[in-house]
């Protein structure tokens, strides 16, 4: 077994069959007016055809990236999924390493969050729903804060799709 994952295709995953295609991931149309590609699937638009293709594998049932370590058989609509599962679960690699107190961390995402809250103690998560102004240190926290009692917001009418990850971004952005 390899401890090392070739960025095209690990030696222990495998891409299922090209001949099980998905309608779905044609799904799009382009915009004379606007020259932009449109995702009939959701509000996603961009001028890029490359990224209309790469936003359609989101809506898509397939999943032809497929473990083989040990016979785990989890499967992954994008090759990438695929390798960060290996490196995680089957080769325990950490590739961010905290610069303070040397944790490791399998997502960059991950590691500033956990530098921001333990070393900088930045609250950078803040809530604008009804002037709470809460703060949290994880952008996850302040997902569920908004989605919590105190809010009544459903998952369904938040627009739980994506949106709240965009407004998160931009409020870290901020500030």
């Amino acid at each position: 077994m390899s401890s090392k994952i070739s960025p095209k295709k690990s030696s222990k995953g495998r891409k299922a069959s090209k001949s099980r295609t998905d309608p779905i991931l044609k799904s799009y149309s382009f915009d004379k007016k606007k020259k932009v590609y449109n995702c009939n699937e959701c509000s996603y638009w961009t001028k890029t055809i490359a990224y209309v293709r790469q936003h359609m594998i989101s809506h898509s049932t397939l999943r032809p990236f497929i473990c083989e370590y040990n016979d785990c058989k989890m499967s992954y609509k994008r090759s990438n999924e695929l390798r960060r599962h290996q490196m995680i679960f089957h080769l325990g690699i950490k590739q961010y390493v905290c610069p303070h107190c040397h944790k490791g961390m399998t997502q960059s995402k991950t590691l500033r969050e956990h530098v921001l809250s333990k070393h900088l103690k930045s609250k950078p998560f803040k809530c604008d729903i009804n002037g709470c102004h809460k703060a949290f240190s994880y952008s996850d926290s302040l997902k569920k804060h908004k989605l919590s009692k105190k809010h009544s917001i459903s998952p369904q009418n938040y627009g739980i799709d994506h949106n709240i990850d965009k407004q998160i971004t931009t409020q870290s952005k901020g500030n």
